[in-house]
């Protein structure tokens, strides 16, 4: 167990006060907890372990924003310019030269087919002695919406984002960078949490709402799968690996998961569309164009193959989720402003304020395949 010590809390401008409630909470015996900007130039060097909050990221320059500045904080950590003092001859192999291999090596990995992807590096999971400890909150879509994913997916699955996906690829190039400077330097412990989809009462804490399952277009995938964690549950996660000084990477999620279809029917969308797959795909053009459809054709892997992950390692550890998925969205939908809205209204937000025109695309489309089928 963690002896009592300062912890810092990296947020970004649009962190909801939810989030940082809810860590606030999780975290309120381990010590003093300071709330910080992302950006800072110095942390206090009573501060043992910082806590990465920096989301949601809702577009590539946003991550990629991030990741510069995770990079600029190692560099500064190592030369001891952040308040905290490392161990003699700890920087002698620089964040930079950490960040510099990095770049080539993500590259590689996540431009690679799926059946060549490299494996997640295990040595992060050696005990190290505490001097500095980073929890980096980062997303589970990092593994890649891969219609051969295993279900679901484990701690040390091999990270693949879709490599047209930035966001999720310049997550996954942070992460890599993060685990190269650990790997050299020993007083840096490292806890990379990876959370299913996080949902919660606020519905400014959903991270990628947009791959939540529960818009117009996800309608046509009803058999997708989607796995959700209440943010409670990952707020306790990070408490469990600060408090235990666990180092490694770490899946955070409930048990079960969802098809989109029973997870439209919890949240009283509009109900799922059985249709065969070419059709759907015909439909996603005129959706796109309508305005309904408002996820990047880069992210459309994600609308059609599930993310679920196994979260063994934080089992194993002791930590429990609270909720299951199915309770996580029915709590997170009750609790909000979703649940006051009429059926009908919660289908037009749920199809947008053009729902007719891609509803008359959908027809076109069927009508053209029942064509095919006399």
């Amino acid at each position: 167990m963690a002896s009592a010590h300062g912890l810092a809390l990296l947020i970004t401008p649009d962190t909801p006060n939810s989030v940082v409630a809810a860590m606030r909470r999780a975290l309120s015996t381990i010590g003093p907890i300071e709330v910080i900007p992302a950006s800072t130039d110095r942390i206090d060097a009573n501060v043992k372990t910082i806590v990465d909050l920096r989301w949601p990221h809702h577009s590539d320059a946003d991550v990629t924003h991030a990741h510069d500045q995770v990079e600029r904080m190692l560099r500064r950590l190592a030369d001891g310019e952040l308040g905290f003092e490392p161990p003699d001859g700890a920087a002698d192999k620089s964040a930079a030269a950490a960040a510099t291999d990095t770049d080539t090596d993500t590259k590689a990995t996540t431009t690679a087919k799926p059946a060549r992807k490299r494996k997640t590096t295990k040595a992060a999971t050696q005990q190290k002695p505490l001097d500095v400890q980073y929890v980096f909150v980062s997303s589970a879509l990092v593994f890649g919406a891969w219609s051969n994913n295993a279900l679901p997916i484990s701690d040390d699955a091999t990270v693949s984002p879709n490599p047209d996906a930035g966001v999720f690829v310049s997550l996954a190039k942070t992460e890599q960078m993060l685990i190269d400077f650990a790997n050299t330097n020993a007083w840096f412990r490292l806890s990379i949490l990876r959370p299913a989809l996080i949902v919660d009462g606020d519905l400014e804490a959903w991270t990628y709402p947009e791959l939540a399952g529960l818009g117009g277009v996800d309608a046509l995938y009803p058999e997708r799968l989607v796995q959700y964690v209440a943010l409670a549950d990952v707020a306790t996660a990070v408490s469990a690996v600060v408090l235990d000084q666990l180092a490694g990477t770490f899946n955070v999620g409930p048990a079960d998961w969802l098809t989109v279809r029973e997870a439209r029917d919890i949240a009283g969308g509009i109900p799922a569309i059985d249709l065969p797959a070419s059709v759907s795909r015909a439909v996603v053009g005129p959706a796109r164009a309508f305005g309904v459809l408002r996820t990047a054709p880069a992210y459309e892997p994600y609308l059609t193959d599930g993310v679920v992950v196994a979260s063994d390692g934080l089992r194993r550890a002791g930590w429990t989720p609270q909720m299951s998925c199915a309770e996580a969205l029915v709590a997170s939908v009750k609790a909000s402003w979703w649940s006051e809205l009429t059926p009908k209204r919660r289908q037009e937000l749920a199809l947008g304020a053009v729902a007719i025109g891609v509803l008359g695309g959908v027809g076109l489309a069927v009508g053209v395949w029942l064509r095919r089928r006399k």
